[in-house]
């Protein structure tokens, strides 16, 4: 009898673990099930979920806030930009997740010992949090999910919330969500190594230093790190700027920061001197400052890095004017834009001749660099088609770029053509007669 006993008890064990793990797998999910109609909503509570800023880049911190109007037990999950679920909150298994009405959470909070920072790559992340005055069933992804979004992601974060946050009897649910946008740092820039809490963008501009290569950049007397930099966010109005290069001499200058607008700083701007001294103190005592030793430990590997990064120059259309501009891209050659026919190689050559005689201001790289990276580049590949004539008058539109001065801001291209355009296009005129006589011949 007692044998039979332990032998009921062991086969009780084996089904409880069995439902166990089928409660531990994946809800498989309908296409054709609107999962928006299956949450019940609850007229009386309401909850919110935000973060501190709409737009982050990689490796920044970030903090989410949520809140609501009454006692409940709330869950917080998101999708990434990789379309991976994970479980923000609770933090811990068998924390039911209970908050007070009226009082405003944090993630993390002061007193956390962890931080959350924003992984990438770049793309568009989805926040989420589901309220019940009932607990909630909080499925086990403390570690992470094996959930990944390949479909609409609104779609796919009601299926979440219907399928693994309810609660029992089916209790009403106050939802909400919110999505920032996570940006790449460009390849060509530095990370500033001063910590700063980045402003909200509607509070702030964007700062790039392109020169002096290594240089080491100060603003308003605090030292951000080595030059090309590149700042996302910093709050609008003057700064002062300074700048030792690796001959210990300075540069200094005030620059004004406006909303939504890029400063660009670049070798038509800086001009260091000898005998130049900062106004602030520190800046004076420090002066230059060795890379691999002040924030940049593996600055040598990195400059060799940027030192095969080749820009691609691409043209657009100023809707204002009507008029054709340029701007240069931080990606590699070719890893997007593949010309396709003999057409599109051809274009781009004609255009080759005449982006520098084009006056145009780019917001992420300076031109002069842009322009020779993006010759030398479509040189070694074999696909100069323009004739000897036109690189001479490539070569007075790069003349023509070195005098050119862009200044402190970042200006809407106004697109004038000049006479190398003019030259060029005859040029353009002139391949074509070339291939009707070979044709002929």
């Amino acid at each position: 009898m007692k044998r039979n006993i332990s032998i009921w008890g062991a086969l009780l064990v084996m089904v409880t673990a069995l439902a166990v793990s089928a409660g531990a797998q994946n809800i498989s999910r309908d296409r054709d099930i609107d999962y928006t109609g299956r949450i019940r909503p609850d007229r009386y509570l309401d909850v919110e979920v935000w973060t501190n800023d709409n737009e982050y880049y990689e490796g920044d911190d970030i903090t989410i806030s949520f809140r609501a109007n009454r006692d409940c037990f709330v869950a917080i999950y998101n999708i990434d930009t990789r379309g991976t679920v994970n479980l923000l909150y609770p933090t811990e298994p068998g924390d039911p997740g209970h908050i007070q009405g009226g009082k405003t959470y944090r993630l993390p909070d002061r007193y956390d010992s962890y931080q959350l920072t924003v992984q990438g790559p770049t793309g568009t992340e989805y926040l989420r949090i589901v309220g019940s005055r009932e607990p909630l069933r909080i499925p086990d992804w403390y570690s992470g999910s094996d959930l990944v979004c390949d479909d609409d992601p609104y779609d796919f974060m009601d299926y979440i919330a219907a399928s693994y946050f309810d609660c029992d009897g089916d209790c009403p649910r106050s939802t909400d969500m919110t999505s920032f946008r996570v940006r790449e740092w460009h390849q060509y820039y530095f990370r500033p190594v001063h910590i700063y809490d980045y402003p909200d963008w509607s509070l702030s501009g964007s700062v790039y230093i392109d020169y002096p290569f290594g240089a080491t950049i100060y603003i308003d007397g605090i030292y951000w790190g080595v030059a090309p930099l590149f700042i996302p966010r910093i709050f609008w109005g003057y700064h002062y700027i300074s700048i030792y290069d690796h001959y210990g001499y300075c540069w200094e200058d005030r620059i004004n920061v406006v909303r939504y607008k890029s400063v660009i700083i670049d070798e038509n701007i800086v001009r260091t001197k000898p005998g130049i001294k900062s106004r602030y103190r520190e800046v004076q005592r420090r002066g230059y400052l060795d890379p691999a030793r002040n924030g940049y430990p593996e600055y040598q590997k990195e400059v060799r890095v940027k030192e095969t990064y080749k820009p691609v120059s691409k043209t657009g259309l100023d809707f204002t004017s009507g008029k054709k501009t340029r701007t240069d891209s931080n990606r590699n050659p070719g890893y997007y834009d593949k010309p396709e026919g003999k057409k599109q190689t051809d274009s781009y050559n004609l255009h080759k001749t005449t982006k520098q005689s084009e006056a145009t201001d780019s917001q992420v790289r300076p031109g002069k660099r842009g322009s020779e990276s993006t010759r030398d580049t479509y040189q070694k590949q074999g696909k100069q088609s323009t004739p000897k004539p036109a690189e001479k008058g490539s070569s007075v539109g790069g003349k023509r770029q070195t005098g050119s001065a862009r200044g402190g801001e970042v200006k809407v291209s106004s697109g004038q053509k000049s006479a190398p355009k003019e030259s060029t296009g005859d040029s353009g005129t002139k391949n074509t007669s070339d291939d009707g006589s070979k044709k002929r011949r």
